[in-house]
């Protein structure tokens, strides 16, 4: 299974949205997580059918900052636990070969003071 998590500062520019078309062109990925995306849950719609997904969660942006998507293959059995326009906890059920198996997955938008209230070094 492949996965993509990107903060990408914004996905109103048509630059950022064709180097997230190249990237999932050259890097077939099961499911991907974007932050940050400033769009509206309708504007994500385009952006996953645009990526050739069949899947899609959104949190569309709150004001001007936030936004958060979560596309993913049909063949993935995907449920969301819980979300928030900072965070979306999914649970990943998958067979494979006669095999299956489950993936917990957490994925967050730290920002720089909540991180550094709570310990964590931040990377931005």
């Amino acid at each position: 299974m492949s996965y993509l998590s990107w903060n990408c500062r914004g996905l109103g520019n048509s630059r950022i949205v064709q180097g997230l078309l190249d990237l999932k062109k050259s890097i077939s990925h099961n499911c991907v997580f974007l932050s940050e995306t400033r769009l509206s849950v309708q504007d994500i719609e385009t952006i996953k059918l645009k990526l050739g997904y069949k899947n899609c969660f959104a949190v569309g942006v709150d004001d001007r900052s936030g936004g958060l998507a979560l596309s993913w293959i049909e063949e993935l059995d995907l449920t969301i636990k819980s979300f928030s326009k900072f965070h979306n906890d999914s649970n990943i059920q998958q067979s494979r070969n006669g095999r299956s198996g489950e993936l917990r997955v957490f994925m967050a938008v730290l920002k720089f003071t909540i991180a550094r209230r709570h310990g964590f070094s931040y990377v931005g």
